[in-house]
């Protein structure tokens, strides 16, 4: 079943099953991210952005991603957009399991820096912080950059105890900086830790599992784009579960839904 799922196996990792049974199922299944190929965004206008705030408050943008700005100084003033990838485009590399050529969208992430240091960041927050405690959990995503930049970034795992928590409302999973120099083509980056368990924390208010993309100390004005972020059970990642689009739509409904007016035409 593991090996049939296109997954190597590992005998020592005990979550690979329930990664094999996700993506079996049909998908849907294995990745705990909500709208995580940036497919759904219902709040703008078809290739429109969102402004991100000066602060480090964040702001939601796609469906069920937020961005905010990220650094000391707090100046980034940056954007976020959805925008097709063309069929033909050259930084759409020969990934293993076809990843790359399933994805049809991904999120602009626009930094407009007034000092080197600020950067920006990209979190989704996830239910499923009891059910995950105590389990090995892996984030992964696809990052570019424009020509003559570098991806110069993290990404994080975070336990957050709800609003009413523990007098230490958060606790960091998982950490790890990409820094592989300038990009010319998509590269999947990889984080994987062990949620501790909830032992003596106190849980009130929306907890949640978060996962972030974070640029260190990086350059003003440029763009980093990101497709397909997948949070899955077990210690490695596993090919991006593609989910038709109606369930995905469905996923999303359920923490924001669009209305229009009576005699709005359709």
């Amino acid at each position: 079943v593991i090996e049939a799922a296109g997954i190597v196996l590992d005998k020592a990792n005990n979550g690979q099953l329930l990664q094999a049974l996700g993506g079996a199922a049909g998908g849907g299944l294995k990745n705990l991210l909500v709208n995580g190929d940036f497919s759904i965004s219902q709040r703008n206008a078809p290739g429109g952005g969102v402004q991100l705030p000066t602060t480090e408050v964040p702001a939601y943008t796609l469906d069920r991603w937020v961005g905010a700005a990220d650094g000391p100084a707090a100046s980034t003033n940056g954007s976020m957009t959805r925008i097709p990838i063309p069929l033909a485009d050259s930084r759409i590399g020969s990934e293993p399991n076809g990843d790359q050529a399933n994805a049809l969208w991904n999120v602009r992430c626009t930094s407009n820096n007034t000092t080197t240091a600020d950067g920006l960041s990209v979190e989704q927050r996830v239910e499923g912080l009891i059910e995950l405690a105590g389990h090995d959990v892996t984030f992964s995503i696809y990052a570019d950059t424009e020509t003559g930049f570098a991806i110069t970034g993290r990404l994080e795992i975070w336990q957050h105890f709800g609003d009413g928590g523990s007098a230490s409302p958060a606790v960091l999973v998982a950490t790890q900086n990409i820094n592989p120099g300038q990009e010319t083509g998509y590269r999947r980056f990889v984080v994987t830790g062990t949620c501790p368990n909830l032992s003596g924390k106190t849980i009130d208010g929306n907890p949640s599992l978060r996962v972030r993309y974070a640029e260190n100390v990086g350059f003003a004005f440029h763009d980093t784009y990101l497709a397909l972020a997948q949070l899955e059970r077990g210690s490695s990642p596993s090919p991006f579960d593609h989910r038709p689009a109606s369930l995905e739509l469905t996923l999303a409904q359920r923490y924001y839904e669009k209305s229009v007016e009576p005699d709005h035409d359709i």
